[in-house]
């Protein structure tokens, strides 16, 4: 009997656990990647995709002094983001602020109809969502990033751009504080 076989057998089943524990590794770090955006660890802020008015209001009251950064972006066949290999794009600035600002909350919307309940009707779109208590009111205002990508929060009450008013515990009314421009009227001026 030749006695290279049993070592040919050893080193095969060697290889073959090697293989699995090597893909079981894979695999778990690959779940690691994916659920990191939802959790917070090592001291990040939440992460999320958000789905529902009800997701959105629960995300910002969460969020750092009630501040959540939702970025609101369009997505192709496929459901990816539009532009997201574009470190330049609006895509890419907002994952970028989020890796310098690990503290702050950041929630992607993909969802049309939801972007529409919150009065976005052009993509991509980056707001800062305040959550003001007293008014039972969400405070929209457009994010703004210093050039080393860390946020500006900014607190004046006359940049809003819209108020996600609440009327319920899963229901907000929407309301429009974009500046119109001269001859852009939302409605027609009644006759007195």
């Amino acid at each position: 009997m030749c006695t290279c076989k049993p070592f040919v057998l050893f080193a095969s089943v060697a290889l073959l656990v090697a293989m699995t524990h090597a893909e079981e590794q894979h695999l778990q770090k690959g779940s690691a990647a994916n659920l990191m955006g939802d959790t917070e660890s090592d001291g990040l802020g939440p992460r999320a995709q958000l789905k529902t008015i009800a997701d959105l209001g629960r995300f910002v009251e969460a969020g750092d002094q009630m501040n959540a950064v939702i970025g609101f972006f369009a997505t192709d066949d496929e459901n990816g983001i539009i532009g997201r290999n574009d470190t330049e794009s609006a895509y890419g600035v907002f994952r970028e602020a989020s890796t310098k600002n690990k503290e702050a909350s950041f929630g992607i919307v993909k969802d049309k109809e939801l972007a529409a309940a919150c009065g976005i009707r052009r993509f991509p779109i980056v707001l800062t969502f305040t959550y003001d208590e007293a008014a039972k009111q969400y405070e929209m205002r457009r994010t703004q990033f210093f050039d080393d990508k860390t946020i500006y929060i900014n607190d004046d009450k006359t940049r809003m751009v819209g108020l996600l008013k609440k009327d319920g515990e899963e229901s907000v009314k929407y309301v429009d504080l974009k500046p119109r421009r001269p001859g852009n009227k939302a409605a027609a001026e009644p006759e007195v």
